[in-house]
């Protein structure tokens, strides 16, 4: 999966896990996600991401996310983090949120839109502790990842459907003339 991921939602990927690290976490949580996604917007060209991400300080989000889920144990942290089941659905979730946007890659937008769909996450806690407005950010999200928009038909079509209209409309103006003279010898 991650080979679709964009540069941009790569460095968030791996930032969560410095994250998670340095808050002595053996896991990696929606939390550590959100985490990577505002340490990713202070420095980022996603200009995707920082449109629709407010600016916080890196200081506050993580003293947010310690209020919820405390400090880990150092001596528990060993070299690989797992991603706990939530931080794999969001991810998964990201992949759909692009495909709805008719995009081949995963950018950081779309982890932010996939931490959305998921209310009950630590992540939308921290949000909520920011005192983010969660709808405000939806919508800035859903602006910043439009729907796919369907595909023209190929012209090859567009020229046969062309064509239809044009006859079809040539009938109408035959009727309306023959109804002109019906109407016209009807008065006379």
């Amino acid at each position: 999966m991650f080979e679709r991921f964009t540069d941009s939602a790569r460095r968030v990927v791996v930032l969560s896990q410095e994250e998670a690290r340095g808050l002595l976490h053996n896991y990696i949580g929606t939390e550590h996600l959100l985490l990577g996604l505002f340490h990713a917007r202070l420095g980022d060209t996603d200009q995707a991401l920082v449109n629709t991400l407010p600016a916080i300080p890196m200081a506050t989000a993580r003293e947010q996310v310690t209020k919820i889920v405390p400090l880990g144990d150092a001596g528990a942290l060993s070299g690989h983090i797992p991603f706990t089941p939530r931080v794999k659905r969001v991810l998964e979730q990201s992949l759909r949120e692009a495909t709805q946007a008719g995009q081949n890659s995963i950018g950081a937008v779309h982890l932010l839109a996939a931490i959305l769909c998921d209310p009950a996450s630590t992540a939308m806690a921290v949000l909520a502790g920011l005192g983010i407005d969660i709808e405000q950010v939806a919508t800035s999200v859903r602006l910043a990842t439009p729907q796919a928009r369907p595909t023209p038909p190929p012209t090859g079509r567009l020229n046969v459907l062309e064509e239809q209209v044009r006859r079809l409309t040539e009938q109408v103006e035959q009727l309306r003339r023959r109804l002109d003279e019906t109407e016209r010898r009807g008065e006379g």
